[in-house]
């Protein structure tokens, strides 16, 4: 609802911004912005580059007009343009008779051709009042690309079939560098514009700022043909009104005289309860401080962009705001919405159909496959169906079997109907068993917690935009785990907080004021949000194998963004592969993860409900169960030996691989595999014997345990985990004196970037070494023997595979060698400004190990000698290495060296080391070098 004061304060802006403006020719399409490709969506694009259209499914409504000095409406141009779902229409009209009324209409898209480059395309048609569409009409084409993130393209040719004259063509680029800044270009072309010797292309410059926390929008243009300065202004009122005015300037002259100008005024409705636009206008987020110890970035994931304010996923599904039934609650009408997405829906469409030859059953069968126990007994079981039919054709998930009163056995079971909602309510009458023969004695509903482990991870949006909710996503979270610790149940619960990065994760744990703690360091500290990452972050925690496994999403914005490769079916395999069901907590009109809550089972909330309801809801639903007793003719309990338990390497990350198990190495094995994304196993096995378990991975070193079940009963479980470990990266070599010889000695590993030092190693008599390395590193490694000068070397370990051996010979020559050869020692790291002298103090650490050589051996003096490459004269050459290799001196002597032990000399381009023909050979020329002198 738009109160007075909105209004009052839109008329008040307007009449501020606009009272220079004087009556003008009628308005163009692009009159009504002055930051093309700055809005996704704008509805005056279907004027001038119709694809902006099909950048989102908002609706936008802009109108403006010219006014002139007086206010008086003689001669007023005006125009107004809407916008709603991919389709715009506009017109623009003159009070002036020599004006006719110009109408527009036009379409755009999502062109799904490259998950990587983003495209939209669109046509439309102009044409004016008394005229046909159809024969005089000027068709419009446009497209819109992103080829890097945060660079937006264009491409429009107006007037296709030259009904006006040649066809034009207008290329625009938007370059979106910060928050609050923006560069724009253009070049256009008009065959027309050749009067007063104007050039048929048109160069245009712009530049777009946002200030007072993006409340105000200030843009500029100038175009380099008419020399006409654009300036505009535009406010936001409210969450859905913008005002705004654009005035042009005439400097061609050289005195700056006013032009023209449009008042505008946008409405962009954003649904009910209204959201930030994804635009300009979003309210930055604010840092409060808070920043966890453990921030990480979980391996393995992959960001796409570097960048934390990236925006929605444009091929990602989008769910209308209101929540109607619109292609994704009934499984008919989500098996096609997937069908019609494209690009990576088209595989996850791909094992819908594997999964579900009927759509009608795609729930049904997504429970069967991925959320209920595996189920052996011969009664509940025929084939590969459930024996255990409900009458209304509901989907019956089996979690647990109790054979303990047997003949009676109690099945636990949950229910839910074709659209996947679980079912309440439900009787003795509304099962029976497909072997009529078979007794049902009760049914009744159980609180499932009671018998069914629990694990819940809270994934928790800490981006700034959470500001107006977090404060309750906290409160309501601990309630949450208040209920948990009362109720008795067997429920764990962990977390995943996270931003622009993940800030910090918490495993499924049962100490619930370990939880409290956690949760209660969620703040909205600024940044974007990774939602898609989150969720991945958290399939990678520790579960229990007989647990339930139930995240639950809270976020106010898009969960499938372009700061991440991962799409909807990469979260759905991910999950189902968990097993894990996906409840979404979010803002109504920024829901693009519906596909994957929806084929996980899970139910969406919106963030602005009261959260206690949505949390009861859940809880609610994740534990209704019912207990299911029937009779059973078999003679005694099935009994199955199982062994179950997880693969993880030596950091605790779960492993996907193959175990291979048998008695012996001649017998028969079986062959076990792991779930890639949790490193859990199940297998049936005969107890009563041992067995030998293997694992060969080309990341992890061999692995072989004996696995003894020589104590196991049969129908017994047993865990039995079983941990990698990666091999290790050694290195190895010998110092070796002027003589080649081994002489015994140290080797300090230095990082080379750092200059820390990472260990000190002792080598043998001979001078040997050996250790393990971490690599993905570039060190330094200095030999140490007293009464020598050392040759450092740099290794760099960046491309080496992990396990890999490394051999690395390292140099010394004895002082009074170096003496008598003249040998030279070049200092690395010793930098200085283009075509300057003085040191700049990333050189320190370096001068500070010749310091240390200096006072180790006080009897010795060294010459400072700089070099240059050929760029330059000989003299001037001359001349800047003297400076250089005196400036490296009178450090020395500033660090307590006595002058009289030191000499500089400058050689210019006189002794180059490689080519001075390409750039690395100059840089090696470059150098600053020291040698012992008598």
């Amino acid at each position: 609802m738009i109160d007075r004061r909105q209004i009052i304060s839109v008329a008040l802006f307007l009449l501020a911004t606009i009272s220079g403006l004087r009556a003008q020719s009628i308005l163009q399409p692009e009159d009504f912005t002055n930051r093309r490709l700055g809005l996704p969506g704008d509805a005056s694009s279907v004027g001038w580059n119709p694809a902006i259209l099909g950048m989102d499914k908002s609706s936008d409504i802009v109108g403006g007009a010219q006014y002139d000095t007086g206010f008086t409406f003689n001669n007023l141009s005006y125009g107004i343009f809407s916008k709603f779902w991919y389709l715009g229409a506009g017109t623009i009209g003159s009070t002036s008779e020599f004006n006719t009324q110009r109408f527009y209409g036009g379409f755009g898209f999502p062109l799904d051709v490259s998950k990587e480059i983003p495209l939209w395309v669109g046509g439309g048609v102009g044409w004016s009042e008394g005229t046909s569409l159809l024969s005089d009409g000027e068709f419009t084409i446009g497209a819109v690309a992103a080829p890097l993130n945060k660079l937006l393209t264009g491409l429009a040719i107006q007037d296709l079939l030259g009904r006006n004259g040649n066809p034009r063509v207008a290329f625009d680029a938007n370059w979106r560098l910060a928050d609050w800044l923006a560069l724009r270009g253009g070049l256009y072309y008009n065959s027309l514009d050749t009067f007063g010797n104007l050039s048929q292309v048109t160069p245009e410059f712009g530049l777009d700022l946002w200030l007072f926390e993006q409340v105000i929008a200030v843009s500029s243009s100038f175009d380099f043909n008419r020399e006409d300065f654009r300036f505009g202004v535009e406010m936001l009122f409210g969450r859905d009104i913008i005002a705004g005015s654009f005035n042009e300037l005439d400097v061609e002259t050289g005195n700056v005289g006013y032009k023209q100008g449009v008042g505008i005024v946008r409405y962009r409705p954003k649904g009910p309860e209204g959201f930030e636009d994804e635009g300009p206008f979003t309210p930055p987020s604010t840092r409060l401080g808070w920043a966890p110890d453990r921030a990480y970035t979980p391996a393995g994931l992959s960001y796409k962009y570097a960048v934390s304010d990236a925006t929605e996923d444009p091929l990602a599904l989008k769910r209308p705001c209101d929540f109607t039934p619109t292609g994704f609650d009934t499984p008919a009408d989500l098996f096609e919405t997937v069908r019609t997405g494209g690009g990576s829906y088209r595989m996850l469409f791909e094992a819908l159909e594997d999964l579900s030859s009927n759509p009608n059953d795609l729930f049904k069968n997504i429970r069967k496959s991925f959320y209920s126990r595996r189920v052996r007994s011969t009664e509940l079981m025929k084939s590969d169906s459930l024996t255990i039919l409900s009458r209304q054709n509901y989907s019956i998930g089996i979690q647990n079997l109790d054979n303990s009163q047997f003949p009676f056995v109690s099945v636990y079971m949950q229910v839910t109907d074709n659209e996947g909602r679980s079912v309440r309510g439900l009787g003795r009458n509304d099962f029976t068993f497909a072997d009529p023969s078979l007794e049902i004695v009760s049914v009744r509903p159980i609180d499932s917690s009671r018998r069914i482990p629990v694990d819940v991870t809270m994934i928790i949006d800490c981006s700034g935009s959470m500001g107006g909710e977090i404060e309750a996503v906290r409160a309501n979270a601990q309630s949450f785990v208040d209920h948990m610790e009362t109720s008795g149940a067997d429920y764990r619960i962990g977390g995943v907080l996270y931003g622009s990065i993940i800030y910090d994760t918490l495993h499924p744990t049962n100490d619930f004021q370990k939880f409290r703690k956690f949760v209660s360091n969620a703040a909205a500290i600024g940044g974007d949000e990774i939602s898609a990452l989150a969720v991945k972050a958290a399939t990678e925690m520790n579960y229990r194998p007989d647990a339930q496994r139930i995240f639950v999403l809270i976020t106010d914005d898009w969960a499938i963004q372009q700061n991440s490769e991962l799409t909807e079916a990469d979260l759905v395999a991910m999950l189902w592969e968990m097993k894990a069901r996906l409840y979404s907590i979010h803002e109504p009109c920024k829901n693009n993860s519906a596909v994957t809550t929806r084929l996980t089972l899970g139910q969406e909330y919106n963030i602005r409900s009261p959260f206690t309801t949505i949390l009861d809801e859940i809880g609610t639903d994740i534990t209704t169960t019912y207990e299911l007793v029937y009779k059973s003719k078999m003679k005694e309990a099935p009994k199955v030996t199982i062994l179950r338990g997880r693969v993880k390497d030596d950091s605790g990350r779960p492993v996907g691989t193959t175990i291979t198990m048998g008695e012996s190495l001649n017998s028969s094995t079986l062959n076990i595999p792991t779930n890639s994304t949790t490193g859990e196993y199940e297998v049936e096995i005969v107890e009563g014997k041992i067995y030998q378990a293997e694992i060969n991975s080309d990341l992890y070193l061999p692995l072989s345990e004996s696995v003894d079940l020589t104590g196991v009963q049969k129908g017994d479980t047993v865990y039995r985990d079983f941990t990698l470990y990666m091999p290790q990266t050694t290195l190895r070599g010998q110092i070796l004196d002027q003589n080649n010889r081994g002489i015994r000695g140290k080797v300090q590993i230095d990082d080379a970037e750092t200059l820390e030092t990472v260990m000190i190693i002792e080598t043998d008599q001979n001078g040997r070494y050996q250790t393990a390395i971490n690599e993905g590193r570039v060190y330094r490694l200095t030999p140490v023997v007293p009464e020598y000068i050392p040759t450092p070397e740099e290794l760099d370990t960046r491309g080496v595979k992990r396990g890999a051996a490394l051999e690395k010979d390292l140099h010394v020559i004895s002082i009074d060698q170096a003496i008598a050869t003249g040998a030279t020692f070049r200092l690395d790291n010793i930098f200085f400004d283009f075509d300057k002298s003085d040191l700049k103090s990333e050189s320190i650490p370096e001068l500070r190990k010749l310091v240390n050589l200096l006072n180790d051996y006080p009897s010795i003096r060294v010459e400072i000698g700089a070099h240059t490459d050929w760029d330059g004269t000989d003299d001037y050459n001359i001349k800047l290495s003297q400076r250089r290799a005196q400036s490296v001196v009178n450090w020395l002597i500033d660090s307590g060296v006595s002058e009289s032990r030191l000499v500089s000399k400058g050689y210019g381009e006189s002794k180059p080391i490689a080519t001075n023909e390409t750039d690395e050979g100059r840089a090696l020329n470059r150098r600053v070098e020291f040698k012992l002198v008598r």
